[in-house]
């Protein structure tokens, strides 16, 4: 489930639609915090699930980056008219 929501925001990325982005990155690391969560609980090894989760966190950060950035650029792109 987490190595979907991985592919979906690549492919809503590459859309550049970044409010899916944000919806899919958010509903991911929700995802991999549950998952981490119940391995916890069941006393199963979670070091590969904190690995996932950490480096989700990271890519979360990074989507949250990029999307302000180009949030910040999109409107100075907008005011170009062709011909």
């Amino acid at each position: 489930m987490i190595g979907l929501g991985h592919l979906r925001i690549a492919w809503a990325m590459l859309e550049r639609d970044w409010t899916r982005v944000t919806r899919l990155a958010t509903l991911t690391l929700a995802a991999a915090a549950t998952l981490i969560i119940f391995m916890n609980v069941l006393f199963l090894n979670g070091t590969q699930a904190l690995l996932q989760g950490a480096v989700l966190l990271i890519e979360v950060a990074t989507v949250w980056r990029v999307a302000r950035w180009h949030a910040h650029l999109s409107p100075a792109a907008g005011t170009e008219h062709p011909g």
